[in-house]
């Protein structure tokens, strides 16, 4: 499902095997790529062999990518599902989203972290320490 409004740059690239939902009003860059799935499974009971050529693996999904509304992935992001990335998200260019992305923060790296939150009583950006959860103030 494909919400209103998606404003999206040039080799977008959207696989799916079980679910993708993409809310109002988001912004794609360039290269982007979002995939709810992999070749071949790497957790659990019935994993792949490394022998077994990729292109032979069977598809498998853990879960859908859902992508909230005013969201901005910026060029080159990847998202591997299965994911949550909240409403008011920035994912900064060339970040790799494997893990839940909460509502109104800005999210960047390989794998992506949170590096900013907005806070709405002051209504800015807050920077982040490193731990991704207390405000830096410096």
């Amino acid at each position: 499902m494909i919400g209103r409004g998606l404003a999206a740059s040039d080799r977008l690239h959207i696989t799916s095997i079980n679910r993708i939902e993409i809310g109002d009003n988001c912004l794609f860059g360039s290269g982007v790529f979002i995939s709810d799935h992999n070749h071949g499974s790497y957790k659990g009971e019935d994993q792949s062999p490394p022998n077994e050529p990729p292109v032979i693996r069977k598809l498998v999904s853990h879960g859908p990518v859902i992508i909230g509304s005013n969201v901005w992935l910026g060029d080159n992001v990847v998202v591997i599902g299965p994911v949550r990335i909240g409403n008011g998200v920035v994912v900064g260019a060339n970040s790799v989203i494997t893990r839940d992305i909460p509502d109104n923060v800005i999210a960047a790296g390989i794998p992506a972290g949170i590096i900013k939150r907005f806070d709405g009583t002051i209504g800015k950006w807050e920077k982040l320490d490193r731990n991704f959860d207390k405000p830096n103030h410096s």
